[in-house]
């Protein structure tokens, strides 16, 4: 059910009463790295975006229980929240939930091997059909899961981003980054690298320049115009970008298993502003310009923190630190 909170709110799962807007600051290292312990720092507000705490929905003032097996939070789609749910045989279905709770199923399908991206305005979402040589990109209604679009792409394909008429696509073999108006069924070869994250909001575009595990380096461009590249690097790649384009989350260019142990904040030229470390990094996502939402796990406690400026605090209830 919905639960209404009088102070700001929304942040881990069985979460609890805010005890105040205190902001401590996490522990230094050496280097200007922040080490973050989740159970020693104070609790604020819970997260002004929609986030998830296992079963729960967070978002301001609204906690939603969702009554699932297994869940993962796409996004929020007008008083909705778009949810992709599995179960045995990894068989998925994408289904909306409303503040009170109840689910309504949009799409069902399986095995569950690629994830469903949500447009900017929650007014569709697109799924992608991975094959070895070739990737069934649909495009949804996100209010009734009526298709809208198909098309099939060479290549392992991705989903970076969409809007109200175009799928920022990165695929590897062909490597390349494509857009895909969905009006006109044309297609556009942005760059001839693999895109791995876009922002059509804040106008950008990260790829990399070949394998990373044979070293390839990762660039970031605006989308509109691909070549004016802001930053490249050779040992990280983007987490997150900040909705004006400003900052870049970033973690360690080969990042894989359960997560990255370090997230840095930067401006778009690669300049660090801030270094946050842990045990490892869930979710990775900027609550406004120049803060950070993490789910933190530590060796013993989880929760989702607030970070800004070095300075960070609890958004949520402490939790057993499991996967």
């Amino acid at each position: 059910m919905k639960i209404k909170l009088a102070a700001l709110g929304a942040a881990a799962a069985t979460v609890a009463v805010l005890t105040g807007g205190l902001t401590t600051p996490a522990a230094s290292a050496p280097q200007d790295v922040v080490e973050i312990q989740p159970s020693t720092l104070a609790r604020g507000a819970d997260p002004q975006i929609a986030f998830q705490d296992r079963k729960r929905i967070l978002d301001g003032d609204v906690r939603v229980y969702v009554d699932v097996k297994n869940m993962w939070l796409v996004g929020e789609s007008g008083e909705d929240y778009l949810i992709l749910t599995w179960g045995s045989g990894n068989r998925y279905q994408i289904r909306l939930v409303d503040p009170d709770g109840n689910l309504t199923l949009l799409r069902r399908g399986g095995p569950v091997l690629a994830s469903a991206v949500l447009s900017g305005d929650g007014s569709r979402f697109a799924t992608v059909q991975q094959g070895r040589r070739r990737s069934t990109v649909r495009v949804y209604d996100a209010t009734d899961g009526t298709l809208q679009a198909s098309r099939v792409v060479a290549g392992v394909a991705s989903v970076l981003d969409l809007d109200d008429r175009r799928v920022v696509l990165g695929t590897w073999g062909p490597n390349r980054t494509l857009s895909w108006n969905t009006t006109t069924d044309r297609r556009r070869i942005l760059v001839e690298k693999v895109g791995y994250a876009a922002s059509i909001e804040a106008d950008r575009v990260a790829w990399y320049t070949r394998d990373p595990y044979r070293r390839g380096r990762s660039v970031v461009a605006t989308l509109s115009d691909t070549d004016t590249r802001l930053w490249r690097s050779r040992s990280l790649r983007v987490a997150e970008f900040s909705a004006d384009g400003g900052h870049l989350a970033t973690i360690a260019l080969l990042s894989d298993g359960i997560g990255p142990s370090e997230v840095q904040v930067r401006e778009v030229d690669g300049t660090v502003l801030d270094k946050y470390r842990a045990v490892w990094f869930g979710r990775i996502a900027f609550e406004d310009s120049d803060t950070v939402l993490l789910h933190v796990f530590g060796k013993r406690k989880a929760a989702i923190v607030r970070c800004t400026d070095a300075v960070c605090e609890r958004a949520s209830r402490l939790r057993r630190a499991v996967p």
